[in-house]
Parts: C-alpha cells; sequence; structure tokens
C-alpha cells in the first residue's frame, strides 16, 4: 500500500508539472499573437560571420526582433548577403534608418543595431526586389578596420623593409660620425663660450655703430643738399666779385704796360670760364640731386673732403676778389712806395 501511495504522488507531481507547462505555452502562445512585428531585409555587401537565424536585433541596444534568414543574394551571390528580419510593431524604421551589425562579445556573435538619422524622416514602407522595405546596410568600424588590415600589414611591411633599409650598417656608422662630429662641435663651442660672448658683443655694438652711422649719414645728406644751394650762392658772390674785380682791372689795364694788360686779360678770362663752369656744376647738381643721394651711400666721405675744398676755394677766391677790389695796383704791383733814403 506504501509503494502505491507513493506511485500516485509522483504521478500527481508529473500531471501536475505537464499540466502547468502546457497553460504556460498556451499563454505564451496567446502572447506572442497579441504581438505584430514588420518584416525587412538588408542587402550586406561583406561578411556576416557570426549573423545567423535567431541573432537579436537591437534599436538604441533595446531588443525590438531577431533575425529570421540569412541567405546569399540570389541576384548577386557572389557579392550581397539578403537578411530577413522582423522587427516590433511602433519600432521607428525611417528611410535613413541605417543596420550595422556588431559583434556582442567575444564569442565572435553578431547582432544587428538599428541607428536612425532623423526622427522627422517618413517611415520605410516602400517594398524592395525581395518582398519587403530594405533597410541600408552600414559597415561597421570594426569590419572597416578589418578590411583595411591586410593593406594596413602590407604597409607596415614596407614600412619595416625600407627602415631596415635606411639603418644599415653604412648609415649607422654615419650616423655615430655624425653624433661624434656633433659632440666635437659642442665641445668646441663650449671651449671658445667667452670668445662666442665677445662676438656676440661685438656684434650687438656694431649694430649699434651702424644704425648710429646710418643716422649721420641722413642728417649729412640733409646738409649736403643745403651746403650745395650754399655753394652754389656763394660761388655767384665769388663770380659777382670777380667781375667787379674786373672791371677795375679793365681801368687799370687802360694806364697799364702791355704785359700787364695781357695778365689782366688772362685773369679775367679764367674768371669767366670759372663763371661758366660754377653754371654748368649747379646744373648738373640740379639734374642729379637723386644720383647724389645714392652717391652719399658710397663715396660720402670722398664728396665731402671735396665739399670743404671747394669752400676753402670760394672763401680763397672772395679774398682775392676782395683785395683787387681795393687796390688792384697793389695786388699786381705790390707795394711801389719806398723808405726814406738818406742822401750819399
Amino acid at each position: 500500500m506504501e509503494t502505491r501511495g507513493n506511485h500516485m504522488i509522483v504521478g500527481s507531481f508529473v500531471i501536475a508539472f505537464f499540466i502547468g507547462a502546457l497553460v504556460f505555452v498556451i499563454w505564451l502562445a496567446k502572447f506572442e499573437a497579441d504581438r505584430s512585428y514588420a518584416h525587412y531585409n538588408i542587402i550586406y555587401r561583406g561578411d556576416v560571420t557570426g549573423l545567423k537565424p535567431g541573432s537579436s536585433v537591437r534599436y538604441h541596444g533595446v531588443n525590438v526582433g531577431e533575425v529570421i534568414d540569412v541567405a546569399l543574394s540570389p541576384d548577386k551571390p557572389a557579392e550581397e548577403v539578403v537578411i530577413l528580419l522582423e522587427v516590433e510593431e511602433g519600432t521607428p524604421v525611417k528611410k535613413d534608418t541605417t543596420a550595422t551589425l556588431q559583434l556582442e562579445g567575444i564569442t565572435g556573435v553578431k547582432s544587428i543595431q538599428l541607428t536612425i538619422g532623423n526622427m522627422q524622416s517618413e517611415p520605410l514602407v516602400e517594398e524592395g526586389p525581395y518582398g519587403h522595405p530594405v533597410i541600408q546596410s552600414k559597415t561597421s568600424a570594426l569590419d572597416q578596420l578589418l578590411e583595411g588590415a591586410p593593406e594596413l600589414v602590407s604597409n607596415a611591411n614596407v614600412l619595416l623593409a625600407r627602415g631596415n633599409d635606411l639603418l644599415n650598417d653604412q648609415n649607422r656608422a654615419n650616423i655615430a660620425q655624425t653624433l661624434q662630429n656633433i659632440e666635437a662641435l659642442t665641445k668646441a663651442l663650449a671651449e671658445k663660450e667667452n670668445q662666442i660672448a665677445r662676438l656676440i658683443d661685438d656684434t650687438a655694438m656694431t649694430a649699434s655703430n651702424m644704425k648710429a652711422v646710418s643716422v649721420s649719414v641722413r642728417d649729412l645728406t640733409q646738409e649736403l643738399q643745403q651746403g650745395s644751394s650754399e655753394i652754389i650762392g656763394k660761388t655767384k658772390n665769388a663770380i659777382t666779385s670777380l667781375d667787379n674785380a674786373a672791371v677795375s682791372i679793365d681801368k687799370l689795364v687802360a694806364e697799364s704796360s702791355p704785359e700787364i694788360k695781357i695778365l689782366v686779360q688772362d685773369f679775367q678770362q679764367t674768371a669767366r670760364s670759372f663763371a661758366k663752369t660754377s653754371n654748368q656744376v649747379e646744373a648738373l647738381i640740379n639734374e642729379n640731386r637723386e644720383p647724389l643721394q645714392d652717391f652719399t651711400s658710397t663715396g660720402l666721405y670722398e664728396f665731402s673732403n671735396l665739399l670743404s675744398e671747394t669752400r676753402t676755394l670760394v672763401r680763397d677766391l672772395q679774398l682775392i676778389a676782395g683785395e683787387i677790389e681795393r687796390d688792384p695796383a697793389r695786388f699786381f704791383f705790390g707795394d711801389k712806395q719806398k723808405g726814406f733814403e738818406p742822401p750819399e
């Protein structure tokens, strides 16, 4: 009796378990029946390893559906993979929505991440070539990295090969020699530190002196421009004095011997030639003021000496002209008055 009672208890639990499981299945089926889904296709150009039916479809990280089927494209089986999704109704799938394959964890399983560009875009309802609206696919950053990895490795190998060529034995020896030369140069500069400091000070002083000389040259140029006008004026005055002296000499010549007349005429001709030369110099200066300014940068000191000597010459000519005007006879013949001579 006891054994039979135990069997009845076990049987009752088994029956109750099956009844509960059946109720749960019925409830779950009813729950799923209350939920509706929309179907979309994704045309993906690339590797979909890790994606399979039942993989999650997420929107902002929230599970909103799953992958129903993954198959090669009937039109372009060598290039495209057609993925069929079912997404819960109410999920905002727009025309600018993109689908990206993402790796979940380290198991290699992939899911599909939906991203919407603009919430104001129109819903995606237009059917594609496989009977469902087509969501645009977008390559993930990881896929882009993996696609570019072979080229990256190739470039790295080329770079390493070039680095090895660059760092061959000869170039390493040259680099070592260059470093030794730099070290020797550094030591030499350290030993000549005081001389370099003096050189820098001398250079600064020279620059200061050059600046002062530049200012002096500029001032001297202005003085030369003013001095040229002054010299021309003084020359004209000297010429006028010489002309007056020539008139006086003419009177003296009329009363003097033929030899004196010849001397006076030569002097008068010289004065006229000097006047003509002065006029030519004045015209030359007026026509060449700019070249004279350029000249001051090279022949300034020689020209200054010339001006000084010209001033001296004009001053001497003025003195001579004054002496001739005051007493021509005394200038040419000297003092003819004789001192007292006692009778013999």
